[in-house]
């Protein structure tokens, strides 16, 4: 298989060697569609690998001191998630995005230098698609496979990149459809919006076409054609750099 990537972002210690297979076949599939989202996503791996490296970045802005107990929320997500898309606060980060901005202007300058989706390493491969199944099968959830789950994380990824909860137009359509109750959407995507976006390109990643997965979908798919080639989807090691100065 040919990896479309720079696998230094990749750490698969402790993860079942088939649900790593599956993870770095669905991100093929995502960097063919989004070739500059490989400048952006930081790390993907372990969550609690994940969560040590925003620790590290959480210390150099507190002093030291966490404003909330990290491995209590650590200990949760071991518990009830097998992957998520975790970032640390940007408001904490950049303080760009605690001005008023205009659209335009907080995608430029309010870039957020983490982004990461973790695996729950507790997870074994048929624990994982038990869950997947489970979900599925209450319609909790749209992914049917692992491929399906990353499909979802990716979508909150570009949610946060392309800021598109502070885009007035996309949200108050999103709205629209959110109300379209009878398009038998998954439990999950009724949560809230951000859930309802990551759910609807799930799908539209899925090739399962529906009026709302093929708004998001294409409404995601020009927004990151129209930037891909700017700052927004700009490598920056301000992330490296911020762990190699945190001696822990």
């Amino acid at each position: 298989m040919v990896i479309l990537m720079v696998d230094n972002i990749f750490d698969f210690t402790g993860i079942d060697v088939r649900i790593a297979d599956e993870v770095y076949e669905a991100f093929n599939d995502v960097f063919k569609k989004f070739p500059n989202l490989k400048n952006r996503i930081n790390y993907v791996g372990s969550i609690e690998n994940a969560f040590e490296d925003i620790n590290k970045i959480y210390k150099l802005y507190y002093d030291g001191n966490l404003s909330y107990s990290s491995l209590y929320k650590l200990k949760l997500y071991f518990k009830i998630l097998a992957f998520a898309n975790e970032v640390p606060n940007i408001n904490i980060l950049n303080p760009y995005v605690n001005g008023e901005l205009s659209y335009e202007e907080r995608l430029t300058y309010g870039k957020s230098y983490f982004e990461s989706i973790s695996i729950n390493e507790l997870f074994s491969y048929s624990k994982l698609y038990q869950k997947i199944y489970l979900g599925k099968s209450k319609n909790i959830f749209n992914a049917y496979n692992i491929k399906g789950v990353i499909f979802h994380e990716v979508g909150h990824t570009l949610s946060n990149i392309l800021f598109l909860s502070y885009n007035e137009h996309f949200m108050t359509n999103v709205d629209v459809l959110m109300k379209k109750r009878f398009q038998n959407y998954s439990c999950y995507s009724l949560k809230n919006p951000e859930e309802f976006i990551a759910e609807q390109f799930t799908l539209y990643m899925l090739g399962e076409y529906t009026v709302a997965s093929i708004y998001i979908g294409n409404y995601i798919i020009n927004l990151y054609k129209r930037y891909e080639n700017t700052k927004v989807f700009e490598y920056d090691d301000k992330y490296q750099s911020l762990i190699r100065k945190n001696v822990v």
